[in-house]
């Protein structure tokens, strides 16, 4: 690791100064943490190349922009950068993800949904199917679920942790 004995402040002076080879370092040090952040935000093996161009990117916007007056480390900063940058490009690819479905009115997308869960019910018992349904068709929280069916809120994340593990078994999730 050739970065090891640098700190970031010894590394921005550099590149203030015009050390291409401290730049050079700065994106060494911050190759695999930018992978991890790009994994973080769920990002796919086949996408980390592109966010490894991004974080790239916004890690040279992060050293122009960065104030060490504000008392912050550098790190902690380009994290924030980087992480808005990824969600926002995380938001971009969801609306892309289906392009077929663009074409389907909202309820046609809902009915689909309605039908998936009512399928994915069937590997529950009574209980985990009515969870299963309120959670991931009617988005409801785990507090009101947990008021509704007079269960303390770690029984109910309990149930929904069988639920993942029942469809991880089935579907080879």
């Amino acid at each position: 690791m050739y970065y090891q004995g640098w700190n970031d402040y010894e590394l921005l002076y550099l590149i203030e100064e015009g050390n291409n080879r401290a730049l050079n370092l700065m994106y060494l040090k911050y190759e695999n943490f930018i992978r991890i952040k790009a994994r973080s935000c769920g990002f796919n093996a086949y996408q980390l190349d592109d966010c490894l161009q991004e974080g790239y990117l916004m890690l040279g916007q992060a050293i122009k922009t960065f104030k060490p007056q504000y008392g912050k480390s550098f790190t902690k900063y380009f994290e924030v950068v980087l992480l808005r940058r990824f969600w926002r490009l995380r938001e971009q690819s969801r609306k892309h993800e289906h392009p077929y479905i663009e074409n389907v009115s909202l309820v046609s997308e809902k009915n689909y949904l309605f039908e998936n869960i009512q399928l994915f019910k069937n590997y529950f018992n009574d209980s985990e199917a009515y969870i299963f349904e309120q959670v991931y068709y009617y988005h409801a929280s785990v507090k009101d679920l947990s008021e509704e069916l007079n269960l303390k809120t770690y029984q109910i994340y309990k149930i929904l942790r069988k639920i993942r593990e029942k469809l991880a078994l089935e579907f080879d999730l």
